[in-house]
């Protein structure tokens, strides 16, 4: 057996040890196809359909995680059902389809970032024994990983405060986070 090390960055305080898993995939590019103005609603329609699909898949996921190897490590699918169905995420989508005329696909790759919150938290078996509450997921071109690292210093700096953190948990709407991420920057 080959020992690999990986390196990240951290985004909050506290380790998690688990198994990591490396999704390897070649780059792709997205080609941005204009529509007319009168095919966005099926477009969005399209897109739709497809986010319920994929937390359909999700869901499955999560089932034979569990089956396989327990409900605490199965839980990590409960934050990628949130965030693939978080109007934060799926409205900006819909509004740059109808707005741009292009196809979902581009649409997408627009969004940079998506938050995801676990009210009860999911356990990770850390050593400090704390559960994760707070995700993010980052979208970037694979060309542009500058951005990339620009944007993941600027989410370690603004999680390292306790107050952002608590701030986020308590909040009840998108709206509220989104305040909450603006008041943090300024």
């Amino acid at each position: 057996m080959s020992l690999n090390y990986l390196s990240g960055m951290g985004v909050s305080p506290g380790i998690a040890i688990g198994e990591p898993v490396v999704h390897e995939t070649l780059p792709i590019s997205t080609v941005r196809i204009s529509i007319p103005a009168s095919e966005t609603d099926a477009e969005v329609d399209r897109f739709k359909k497809a986010v319920r699909i994929a937390v359909d898949r999700i869901r499955e996921s999560q089932k034979r995680a569990a089956q396989q190897m327990g409900e605490e490590y199965a839980a990590i699918f409960e934050a990628h059902q949130l965030i693939a169905s978080d109007p934060s995420f799926l409205e900006p989508v819909e509004k740059i389809i109808v707005e741009q005329q292009v196809n979902a696909e581009w649409a997408v790759d627009q969004i940079v970032a998506c938050l995801g919150i676990s009210r009860s938290g999911i356990d990770f078996d850390a050593e400090d024994g704390t559960k994760t509450h707070i995700f993010f997921t980052l979208l970037a071109p694979e060309d542009s990983p500058g951005e990339h690292l620009k944007v993941l210093a600027k989410i370690s700096r603004l999680c390292q405060d306790p107050a952002f953190r608590q701030r986020l948990l308590e909040a009840t709407t998108s709206k509220q986070i989104l305040q909450t991420i603006k008041d943090s920057e300024s």
